[in-house]
């Protein structure tokens, strides 16, 4: 009886170093940002190649910095009641997002907000050489937002940028809290159009030399002309970037 129980505890304590072999092994677990792309959770296993496409769209957890390479992002990821392309779900988590190349948004949803980008709390940053397009439709014609910190500035300091929104109450940049955040231009080039209106925050180019706004009553952007930023929340469509010098024959 004594050999039998001496067999047991050799086999139990042979399943035992087996099972903790298996966990030194497997090593940590993968560590969660509190960032979706395209409906993925962005983690310390998947940050290189987000979307698992040969690197479209990548993150830095050290820097804060989401790059999009020629990226194409049609799905979205449902935070609260906001359906958003990319949506930063941290409440102080701020974001810079870096263009290589041409990339896309297109978001449309019967959500009560449709985003294109949505932060939850913390600044937006874009920067980089590329360009992106963000369109967000709401097909139940409820909120639209294509860019859409709800606690946070816009800054756009390099690339070139399009936001439309369409569709219910809809802003090209909707920024809750347009008297403590602010939409700055340092750099780049940036259109803004909604059927409500182009920007919820008044375009800050003060840093920006020799840029200029140029505005429109219309979303389309016909009649495009000078801008009075007494009249910034009634535009449908702003641009903003340095102007292209004159061509003579």
């Amino acid at each position: 009886m004594k050999r039998r129980g001496l067999v047991v505890l050799a086999l139990l304590t042979a399943m035992l170093s087996v099972l903790l072999a298996g966990t030194a092994l497997a090593g940590p677990a993968a560590e969660s940002y509190e960032i979706y792309v395209s409906g993925v959770q962005v983690t310390s296993e998947n940050r290189n190649d987000v979307l698992r496409d040969g690197g479209t769209v990548s993150y830095d957890p050290q820097s804060g910095r989401l790059t999009l390479s020629g990226a194409n992002i049609s799905t979205g990821y449902l935070s609260g009641n906001t359906y958003a392309g990319i949506a930063v779900t941290g409440f102080d988590t701020p974001i810079t997002i870096c263009c290589e190349g041409g990339n896309s948004i297109s978001i449309n949803s019967s959500e009560l907000v449709a985003a294109g980008i949505y932060s939850l709390g913390g600044n937006i940053t874009f920067e980089g050489s590329g360009s992106l397009s963000v369109s967000a439709v709401n097909s139940a014609g409820r909120l639209s937002r294509a860019v859409y910190p709800l606690v946070g500035s816009v800054i756009v300091n390099s690339g070139s940028y399009s936001f439309s929104a369409s569709g219910g109450e809809s802003y090209g940049i909707g920024i809750d809290n347009t008297g403590t955040y602010s939409l700055t231009v340092n750099g780049g080039s940036l259109i803004l159009s909604g059927d409500t209106c182009a920007t919820r925050a008044v375009p800050d180019i003060a840093a920006y030399s020799g840029a200029e706004i140029k505005a429109s009553w219309n979303a389309d952007g016909s009649n495009l002309g000078e801008y009075n930023s007494g009249m910034y929340n009634y535009y449908k469509y702003i641009v903003v970037g340095v102007p292209e010098p004159p061509e003579y024959d």
